[in-house]
């Protein structure tokens, strides 16, 4: 799914609109819709834990459903009313060139929330049922499904950038949930008794434990929109914007593999010495990840990446090497940031996640504040320079608020062993 954004950034290089429509699509349209869609991104987790039975799973479908369909709601009034240039427009103070296609290709995202929020739920529900194969097969359905209308597109010739781009993923996200809720059909329910030993979690319990997990990711995605927000106030934004979903899809590649490792956590944290395997393999995922993009920074791949395969002009490939130095603790960090969202949830003590992550939101935004205030870099550089620091408080945070949930586990006989270290 990572692969995406490299992707389109390479071929939204080589379309009509070029570096305005891939600035359109990196400074409005996915902070946006990413900011959309941030509630039901822990329906994931939710369902991982929570799908314990046919009753379970049922009752967690209808609020998923509910929910994308209250939040794609949202996103149509956002792109297709007024509240557009209120809002989106006004608040994100980007560069007049870029807010009509922007517009549109928001537009043609409307789908999207709803069909992420279907595929979370069925995709949760296939983890806990044994079936994580199927997940990674609704990934590879929505990744051809992206390539396919970006060559459909490409060949037909003269369609705009931003129509191409957002076509792709809004169609991605439906195959792959269309998918999805065939996998579970055929995987989940055969499996799933009809009631489990405890009832499904509604009401105010369900509460205590869901809206912690969608705070998390509604607050983490923040940091998109209000990254696009400061670079627009920066120096040369239009560069930076441009450069913004560049950079960030190869950070976002590397960080993905850990950040399914929160749901690998979620469903193996039960087994006896799980958290001592569990920590060891992130300490090496943690390792490779650095690794990978510390071999990109320091040689001339990142130019060869930047200007073969995205397109990029060689000014600018020069400076999107640069910004992978300052993006070095992100991928560094995420896999035990991961571990421990995962030691929370198992315990069900998910308020601490939201904790940490809006530690990252607010030095984050005190540091976006003072470079737009002061702008002595790139806006691009320092936008990872500010999300780096940002990850460095939140892992610390969170490794001392999951300590309480790790002695939890240990009571119930669990498989977190070990003291966090």
């Amino acid at each position: 799914m990572s692969a995406e954004l490299p992707v389109l950034a390479a071929v939204a290089t080589r379309l009509p609109g070029g570096e305005l429509h891939l600035a359109a699509f990196g400074g409005v349209v996915f902070p946006v819709a990413l900011s959309i869609e941030a509630p039901v991104i822990m329906l994931l987790s939710a369902s991982t834990a929570l799908s314990r039975d046919r009753a379970a799973h049922r009752a967690l479908g209808r609020f998923a459903v509910r929910l994308g369909l209250v939040l794609s709601g949202l996103h149509a009034l956002l792109s297709l009313t007024p509240l557009y240039g209120g809002i989106v427009v006004r608040v994100l103070d980007v560069p007049a060139p870029i807010v009509e296609p922007a517009r549109v290709g928001l537009a043609i995202m409307v789908p999207w929330t709803l069909a992420i929020a279907y595929r979370r739920y069925q995709q949760g529900a296939l983890i806990r049922a044994g079936h994580a194969k199927s997940v990674g097969v609704g990934t590879a359905v929505r990744f051809g499904t992206v390539l396919s209308v970006l060559s459909a597109c490409v060949l037909a010739g003269g369609v705009p950038g931003i129509v191409v781009l957002t076509s792709a993923l809004s169609c991605g996200v439906v195959a792959e949930a269309a998918y999805s809720g065939w996998a579970a059909r055929r995987h989940v329910r055969p499996v799933l008794p009809e009631h489990g030993a405890r009832p499904p979690l509604s009401g105010r319990a369900f509460a205590r434990f869901y809206v912690p997990l969608a705070l998390t990711p509604m607050l983490s995605m923040m940091v998109l929109p209000m990254g696009a927000a400061a670079i627009a106030r920066m120096p040369d934004p239009l560069r930076s914007l441009a450069l913004w979903p560049v950079v960030h899809g190869v950070v976002f590649h590397l960080q993905s593999y850990a950040l399914a490792f929160h749901e690998v956590a979620v469903a193996h944290l039960d087994r006896p010495r799980a958290f001592a395997a569990l920590a060891r393999f992130a300490r090496i995922l943690s390792g490779l990840l650095a690794g990978m993009l510390l071999l990109l920074a320091a040689t001339p791949l990142a130019t060869g990446y930047f200007v073969g395969f995205v397109g990029l002009a060689p000014d600018d490939a020069a400076l999107a090497a640069r910004v992978l130095w300052f993006a070095l603790p992100l991928p560094l960090l995420r896999p035990r940031v991961s571990l421990m969202h995962g030691v929370l949830v198992a315990a069900e003590r998910t308020g601490p996640i939201t904790e940490s992550v809006a530690v990252f939101l607010v030095v984050a935004a005190l540091g976006l504040s003072l470079f737009a205030t002061f702008d002595p870099l790139p806006g691009i550089v320092a936008a990872y320079l500010t999300l780096s620091t940002a990850r460095v408080m939140e892992t610390a945070w969170v490794e001392v608020r999951a300590r309480a949930a790790l002695r939890t586990l240990q009571r119930r006989g669990s498989g977190a062993d070990a003291p966090a270290t």
